[in-house]
């Protein structure tokens, strides 16, 4: 178990800030009294004052920066030189009762946007190992967080399970008001850890629910990190059942090797390489399992704390679940289904929308149709017109010769009127010949249109379905790795179990 990102982001509450942004030391910072005038508004010669050196270390005393806090006539001021303090004297402590010139680089550098969650991490990862390495050591990194942290996994407590929903829940707050056992001593704590279970163990803290997972950056297989005056890794794969997830065998190679500090030859190629690094982020989707590990695991672990003094190199020589393919197959294989789920819900609204598309081109092919019958219908009407004229001509012509004048004047003024109501309703009936035709063309282009939007859609379906193919064509070898390293293991457990009985029977 080990405090993750995603933790530590929860129990600050940090919202207002890039989370892929982390700080990263400058190669050529600003001059430490110039950083202390600008955040004080107090003047050169105070600032030089001020400075004091500890253990080659160049910092400023509490007492010092306390009077500005206290006196400072700009409230702004005056809560940003107090939130500085607590960054120096609380969370990067490395003297006590000073604050050091890397803790004024980063405090600038929050203005930003900075995300402080993996620079706090970093120095707490740092400082731990270097404890343990050496055997002993006061620790520098932010021990109230880390209380917390450990109390929420390793001490049991009455939950409140549905207060992380409720955004003005503070994990912190809580802890504060929480009544705790007194006088708890190192001893006790020793006594827990030494005979700790893993009932004894609340894997998941009551207090988040993260939906994903960072798991690494750029091409590494976990995550760096670069604290104030060092870099280091950890693998977030590796802690996954934290997350109730399941805890599969994790990709570390490298990760013992990855701690160093800000100091010395080439460390800061390493930093610019880690901030290039992190411009990649790699996260994954968390299930919940009631299974929280696999088998693999399992045996990896027994066998790993069972062989602490092997070196990483012989170690994974002898021991096959430290292989790396297993838990990089395993995402790939995460990945896979999630892109095919999300392919396959592109493919059955494309499908909808074909369908949709198709039922409009119907509609608009009958609706063209339609107009195309009415101005056929038009056209005849126009037709039987000219004919009814054309003998209406005739008629006149050969009739009447024995009529009288007043007669014929009669006759030709009857036709007239003929003719008159003719021509207005062969206007009328050409007005409405040319607005269908106008009708007709307008629905002819909506079809055009139509058909058209239909075949881009038709293609971009055939593109789906080869996007499909490949994706699966590039499983096909992965599972067959899959498939062989599910047999390699069945037959080492095989052996295990012949291995057991001969020698149960030699007993």
């Amino acid at each position: 178990m080990t405090p993750t990102i995603e933790e530590y982001a929860a129990l600050l509450r940090i919202n207002n800030v890039q989370f892929g942004k982390i700080y990263v030391k400058e190669p050529k910072p600003m001059t430490f009294k110039k950083k202390l005038v600008r955040l004080t508004d107090m003047t050169d010669a105070w600032a030089e004052k001020q400075i004091k050196k500890k253990n080659e270390t160049i910092c400023i005393p509490w007492s010092s920066l306390r009077e500005s806090v206290l006196s400072h006539p700009d409230i702004l001021k005056k809560v940003n030189l107090f939130a500085l303090a607590i960054y120096g004297l609380v969370v990067f402590s490395k003297v006590l009762r000073h604050l050091e010139v890397a803790v004024f680089d980063f405090f600038e550098r929050l203005k930003q946007g900075v995300n402080p969650v993996p620079t706090i991490l970093a120095e707490t990862f740092r400082s731990l190992s270097t404890c343990r390495r050496v055997g002993k050591g006061r620790f520098i990194g932010c021990a109230q967080l880390l209380n917390v942290w450990i109390l929420s996994h390793f001490w049991k407590v009455e939950r409140t399970p549905f207060h992380m929903f409720s955004k003005a829940f503070s994990p912190l707050e809580a802890y504060l008001k929480k009544e705790w056992p007194k006088g708890i001593t190192e001893q006790h704590w020793v006594s827990v850890f030494q005979n700790l279970r893993a009932e004894d163990i609340t894997w998941r803290a009551p207090w988040i629910r993260p939906l994903v997972l960072l798991y690494k950056y750029g091409g590494q297989d976990w995550v760096p990190l670069l604290g104030l005056w060092g870099g280091v890794g950890y693998a977030p794969l590796l802690v996954q059942r934290q997350f109730s997830s399941r805890q599969f065998i994790p990709a570390t190679g490298g990760l013992a090797q990855f701690e160093f500090a800000f100091a010395g030859e080439g460390h800061m190629k390493r930093v610019r390489d880690i901030a290039k690094s992190w411009k990649e982020i790699h996260l994954m989707e968390l299930a919940l399992y009631a299974d929280t590990f696999t088998q693999d695991y399992d045996v990896w672990r027994k066998q790993r704390v069972n062989s602490q003094q092997i070196s990483s190199t012989n170690y994974t020589a002898q021991n096959p679940f430290l292989e790396e393919m297993p838990s990089e197959l395993e995402i790939a294989r995460q990945e896979f289904e999630r892109e095919k789920a999300k392919m396959s819900r592109d493919l059955s609204t494309l499908q909808e929308e074909n369908y949709q598309l198709k039922i409009e081109v119907q509609v608009e092919k009958s609706r063209t149709e339609k107009v195309q019958r009415e101005a056929e219908i038009v056209r005849n009407d126009l037709r039987d017109l000219h004919l009814e004229n054309k003998k209406l001509r005739n008629t006149i012509k050969n009739s009447g010769l024995g009529k009288s004048t007043a007669e014929w004047k009669e006759e030709i003024s009857n036709i007239k009127g003929g003719m008159e109501f003719w021509k207005g309703k062969a206007k009328k009936e050409e007005e409405k010949a040319a607005h269908a035709v106008i009708e007709l063309r307008r629905k002819n282009a909506e079809y055009e249109m139509v058909t058209a939007e239909f075949t881009n859609s038709q293609s971009e379906h055939q593109e789906l379905k080869k996007r499909v193919r490949d994706l699966e064509n590039m499983l096909q070898p992965r599972q067959q790795q899959l498939d062989n390293l599910l047999k390699a293991l069945e037959e080492k457990n095989d052996q295990y179990d012949r291995d057991m009985h001969a020698y149960e029977g030699t007993l």
